[in-house]
């Protein structure tokens, strides 16, 4: 029984994520640049750190899809839906909160899988950054 829940799981899972993309906020304070003496521009080190983010979030969004647990209740009711978390990122995933949910038994499977998100940017080669607000969707869909 335990492998036929697997399997559907599984098969359940392949729809979530497909296609998120995280949105990574700028305010126009971060679009200043600064010159060095051979008067090239330098981009703000917030805008560094989204770009260094958006280099690795495919990766890790993969790693997020494979180990997202879909709530046993809401496949026996047979719901789906939607949540949005957000977080502060600087290698590390801080008070990661959800900010919009279409229903409550996902919050905790999403909130559980961030705690996931600091090892996998670390796994894949990730350095310390400045910190970014980062907004991450999720869909869970049977």
């Amino acid at each position: 029984m335990r492998n036929l829940f697997t399997l559907l799981t599984t098969v359940f899972f392949f729809s979530f994520v497909s296609n998120a993309q995280t949105v990574a906020s700028l305010n126009t304070n971060d679009m200043n640049f600064t010159y060095s003496k051979d008067n090239k521009p330098r981009l703000s080190s917030r805008v560094k750190s989204i770009k260094t983010w958006k280099s690795f979030e495919g990766r890790i969004i993969q790693k997020l899809h494979e180990d997202v647990v879909y709530p046993e209740i809401a496949i026996s009711d047979g719901i789906d839906g939607s949540v949005i978390v957000e977080f502060t990122f600087n290698g590390e995933v801080q008070d990661a909160k959800i900010i919009k949910s279409s229903c409550k038994y996902f919050d905790k499977a999403v909130l559980e899988v961030m705690k996931n998100v600091s090892k996998y940017y670390k796994d894949l080669g990730g350095q310390k950054i400045d910190p970014i607000s980062i907004k991450m969707p999720f869909r869970f869909t049977i």
